[in-house]
C-alpha cells in the first residue's frame, strides 16, 4: 500500500463542481424536451445530450465517492462488506428525502393523469412503484415511473460492488480494476451500439444497460480521483497555476466541442476519455478558474441541480398531457414553468416533512437509549 493512498485528503466543498452539476442538469432538462419537437428535433438534442450528461454525473460521483472513503474511512477493515453497505446507505440517506419526495410528487401527478384516482389502478401502480421506492428497480425490474431516477438506482447498485472492492483490495481496485473497467465498458458500449451509450433499460447478459453505464462512469470517476490526488500534491507557483488553468480550459474546450458541435458518435466516445482529467483539475482547485467559484452563495448550485434533475420529468408529463399540440418553444417554456412549480412544492414538502419527522422521532425513540447504545 503506497503512502499516498493512506494520506487523508483535505478539501472544502467544490462549488465549481456544483456549478457544472447545475449546467448538466439543465442539459438533461433540454434533452427531455425532444418530445415537443416532433420531426424537427433541434441539432443540440441529437448529440447524446442526456447520455453524456448522465455519464458526467457518474464520473463526478465516482470521484467524490473515493475522496469520501479516503478522507473518513480507514485503509484496512475487518468487515469490508459491512463497511461497503454502510457507506452506500449513508450516501443514500443524504438524498433520501429528495429522492422520495420527487417520486411522491410524480406518482400523484401520474395517478391523476392516467388513473383518475380509481381505486384498483391506484393500488396496482403504487405496488408497481415499490422497486423504484426501494431504489432496486435497475437490478432488472426496470418498470419505472419517474424515469430519471434510473440513474440513482444503477449508481447505488454499482457503487456497492465498487466500494466493497476498494475496502477489500484498495490498491487493486484503484489502480487496476477501475481504469481497465472504465475503458473496457466504454469500448463494449461503443462496439455493441455503434458508438452510442447502451440504452439503460435493455438487458445485456445478466445486467441492464444502466448498470453498465453506471459502472463505467464510476470507474472513470476513480481514475479522476487518482489524477486529482496527484495534482493536489503539486506545489505550484503562479506560472504553474497559469499553465494548469490553460490546460483545464483546453480540455473543456475539446470536450464540449467534440460533444456539442462536431456531434460525431465516435468523437463523443473519444473526448469522454479526457473528461476525468478536466474534472480532476477542477476538483483540485489549483487552477485560477476555481477562484471564480469561491462565493458561499454558490453552495446552492448543488441543491438546485438535484432539484432540477429529479423534478423535470413530472413537468414533462404535465405538458405532454395538457398541451400535446404546443410548439417546441412553448413546450420548453411550459416545461420550465412546471419544473419550477414542482421544485417549489418539492422544497416545501421536504421542509415540513423533516419538521414533522423530527417531532415524531422524539415521541417514538428514546434518545437516551440511542446514545447509550
Amino acid at each position: 500500500m503506497t503512502q499516498e493512498l493512506n494520506k487523508p485528503i483535505e478539501n472544502k466543498r467544490n462549488y465549481q463542481l456544483d456549478f457544472l452539476k447545475l449546467i448538466f442538469s439543465i442539459l438533461v432538462f433540454f434533452f427531455h424536451t425532444e418530445l415537443f419537437a416532433g420531426e424537427n428535433v433541434p441539432k443540440l438534442l441529437r448529440c447524446q445530450l442526456g447520455e453524456v450528461s448522465v455519464h458526467f454525473f457518474f464520473v463526478v460521483t465516482g470521484m467524490l465517492m473515493v475522496n469520501s472513503i479516503m478522507k473518513h474511512d480507514p485503509p484496512h477493515t475487518g468487515a469490508p462488506g459491512k463497511s461497503a453497505i454502510t457507506f452506500v446507505l449513508r450516501k443514500f440517506k443524504g438524498i433520501s428525502w429528495q429522492y422520495w419526495t420527487s417520486l411522491f410528487i410524480f406518482m400523484v401527478v401520474y395517478l391523476f393523469i392516467y388513473n383518475d384516482f380509481t381505486v384498483e389502478l391506484t393500488f396496482v401502480n403504487l405496488f408497481r412503484a415499490i422497486p423504484e421506492a426501494l431504489l432496486v428497480h435497475y437490478a432488472g425490474l426496470t418498470l419505472m415511473f419517474n424515469m430519471p431516477l434510473w440513474y440513482l438506482s444503477a449508481m447505488f447498485l454499482s457503487m456497492l460492488f465498487l466500494v466493497y472492492l476498494i475496502y477489500r483490495h484498495r490498491d487493486f481496485a484503484l489502480y487496476v480494476f477501475s481504469p481497465l473497467t472504465a475503458v473496457f465498458t466504454l469500448g463494449y458500449m461503443g462496439q455493441v451500439n455503434n458508438y452510442l451509450f447502451v440504452p439503460f433499460y435493455s438487458l445485456y447478459g445478466v445486467v441492464v444497460g444502466g448498470v453498465i453505464r453506471a459502472l463505467c462512469g464510476l470507474c472513470f470517476g476513480v481514475v479522476a480521483w487518482l489524477i486529482y490526488n496527484r495534482i493536489s500534491q503539486w506545489r505550484l507557483n503562479r506560472n504553474g497555476r497559469i499553465v494548469l488553468t490553460i490546460v483545464e480550459l483546453l480540455l473543456y474546450t475539446i470536450f464540449f466541442t467534440g460533444w456539442l458541435i462536431l456531434q460525431d458518435n465516435m468523437v463523443i466516445m473519444s473526448v469522454i476519455l479526457i473528461l476525468p482529467i478536466a474534472l480532476a483539475i477542477s476538483f483540485s482547485g489549483k487552477s485560477y478558474i476555481s477562484k471564480l467559484f469561491g462565493f458561499k452563495w454558490m453552495k446552492h448550485f448543488g441543491v438546485f441541480s438535484l432539484a432540477v434533475y429529479l423534478n423535470q420529468w413530472t413537468a414533462r408529463y404535465l405538458v405532454h398531457k395538457f398541451f400535446p399540440d404546443c410548439s417546441y418553444k412553448n413546450g420548453v417554456l411550459l416545461m420550465a414553468l412546471f419544473t419550477i412549480a414542482a421544485i417549489v412544492l418539492y422544497f416545501a414538502i421536504i421542509y415540513f416533512g423533516k419538521a414533522l419527522w423530527k417531532k415524531l422521532h422524539k415521541k417514538l425513540v428514546d434518545e437516551q437509549e440511542v446514545v447509550e447504545q
